[in-house]
């Protein structure tokens, strides 16, 4: 990529992430919308604002997943349709266990209580095992993440809520 501001060739999409933020003050998005693709940005179904991914990839294409399903229902084939839910079945049971994948094929949408036990076993092997190697330090650093992040997602939430009541208002007057 090169930087329409000093004209600064770049190979990594990090790298020039870096460089505008750091010398030239400016977001990745803001750049991206001004000088890459100012189209893009909205839901193919619905036309709402979607959600600002990086340099190299752009906005989602669905502002939701009710959209890309709508998507993929009016685009794919049933053929396309089932080969794609057989891989996701194969993913998750891969990832989370036979018990789970088979009630996502079966459809069921409530768990069995051995069906949530499995789960949380699997998880507890899976997770608590590493974080129980870790040190006191690195566990009081994984908190003080998990608790930044926590404060970040909900100051984000907050602030498109309001945003949104603000549109609305801005609608019905």
């Amino acid at each position: 990529m090169i930087c329409h501001f000093c004209n600064k060739l770049f190979t990594t999409t990090e790298g020039f992430s870096r460089h505008l933020s750091h010398t030239h003050n400016v977001i990745p998005k803001e750049y991206y919308d001004t000088y890459i693709n100012v189209e893009d940005g909205k839901c193919l179904i619905c036309g709402k604002p979607t959600t600002f991914i990086s340099l190299s990839k752009g906005y989602r294409k669905f502002c939701s997943t009710s959209c890309a399903t709508t998507y993929q229902n009016k685009h794919y084939t049933e053929e396309q349709l089932q080969q794609s839910h057989t891989k996701r079945l194969f993913t998750i049971r891969e990832t989370y266990g036979n018990e789970f994948g088979k009630r996502i094929s079966q459809g069921l949408s409530q768990r069995s209580e051995q069906s949530k036990q499995a789960t949380k076993e699997l998880l507890r092997e899976k997770y608590y095992a590493r974080y129980n190697a870790l040190s006191d330090d690195e566990k009081q650093q994984f908190r003080a993440t998990l608790s930044n992040r926590n404060k970040k997602w909900h100051s984000i939430k907050t602030t498109s809520e309001e945003q949104s009541r603000k549109e609305k208002a801005n609608i019905t007057r």
